[in-house]
Formats: C-alpha cells, structure tokens, sequence
C-alpha cells in the first residue's frame, strides 16, 4: 500500500479561536478528530482506474 503525506497549516487567528473555547469543547474536539483518523485509517484503500471520472492530479496522479 503507498503511503500518501500531506500537510496542513492552521492560521493564528483559527489557533487563537481554537485557544478561547472552553476546555470541555477543545477535548470534545480533539476526540473527535481522534476518531475520525481511526476511522481513515482503517478504511480500506480505493484504487481508480485512469478512466474513471474524478481522477484529476490534485491527489498525487500522474
């Protein structure tokens, strides 16, 4: 299986943002997004054919 990396930047205005909720709502949160690697991770791996619509080179293709 390849393994696809990737990043992502946060604004410090979202950080400030994410830095005023209450900690209940931050730990909610951060659970959440727990889950949802969890969930990714196990999801099995989808190969598409070069034909097949919704193939475009955003995702690493050719």
């Amino acid at each position: 299986m390849e393994r696809m990396d990737f990043s992502y930047e946060i604004s410090d205005e979202r950080l400030l943002a994410y830095s005023q909720l209450p900690i209940m709502d931050r730990l909610r949160w951060l659970d959440e997004m727990r889950r949802f690697t969890l969930m990714v991770r196990q999801a099995p791996t989808v190969q598409r054919k070069p034909d097949e619509p919704g193939n475009d080179d955003y995702a690493g293709g050719s």
